[in-house]
């Protein structure tokens, strides 16, 4: 089970569907009950320059499943036309998978065994225990709403490095001396939060929810390292 997640609704309410007065009303009537209890708002405008400058405005509402037949009946007294996404279809392993944003032209997107992934870093330098404090304490609810949502997300950036040596020459010591013999701290397993969104900590959640092979970016370089520690879930493939 994810972190501060508990299962409910998302109701999207758009321009496309309804008009300005519709809109405000909406977003007037989640404000108010905004301050609940596991009840959020995300507004969001988009641009769509080519061929035409359109504008797309919508507010995005996550409640528990309590509060559905409130939020419906407000909605058909006043003519607001809404999508509605049921969690337990959009936070199901392969629907989140599908909705993971592609990667950057210079990065991978692969999937990462948890397990391997938490061994390895139990024994090196790693930013990921700093990661795991901030999820928790700043950025759950956040997370949350990234995965709630239904919209797509930005996966973990994951980036190994040597310490002790250039990366080349960490990779040929590994492939030379095994995986189970690189020394402690001889490389860092960090975690790069790369949007202005908590990215650096959807690992977190997915791993919260009992997932063990994870979506990363990954560098071309770091790409080389965890494939030759094993940490690369081969049964998943790569994402690209």
């Amino acid at each position: 089970m994810v972190f501060g997640i508990s299962f409910g609704s998302t109701y999207k309410v758009n321009n496309r569907l309804n008009n300005q007065d519709e809109l405000k009303k909406f977003q007037r009537f989640a404000l108010n009950i905004e301050d609940s209890d596991k009840t959020s708002l995300k507004t969001r405008q988009t641009y769509q320059l080519k061929p035409l400058k359109i504008r797309t405005v919508e507010h995005t509402l996550m409640i528990p499943d309590s509060k559905d037949s409130m939020v419906e009946t407000y909605c058909a007294n006043r003519g607001i036309k809404f999508d509605k996404l049921t969690n337990d279809k959009i936070l199901r392993q392969e629907a989140i998978e599908k909705r993971i944003k592609e990667p950057k032209a210079d990065m991978k997107k692969v999937y990462i065994n948890s397990d391997k992934l938490e061994l390895l870093m139990a024994r090196q330098e790693s930013n990921i225990p700093h990661c795991e404090n901030d999820y928790y304490e700043y950025y759950a609810p956040k997370v949350d709403f990234m995965l709630k949502s239904g919209d797509k997300i930005p996966a973990t950036t994951l980036e190994i490095y040597s310490l002790t040596s250039t990366n080349e020459q960490a990779l040929d010591y590994i492939n030379k001396f095994g995986k189970k013999n690189l020394n402690p701290e001889q490389i860092s397993v960090d975690f790069l939060q790369k949007t202005d969104e908590p990215d650096h900590c959807l690992y977190f959640a997915l791993r919260d929810m009992g997932i063990k092979d994870i979506p990363f970016y990954v560098n071309q370089s770091t790409y080389k390292i965890a494939d030759a520690l094993g940490i690369i879930s081969k049964n998943k493939g790569e994402l690209i």
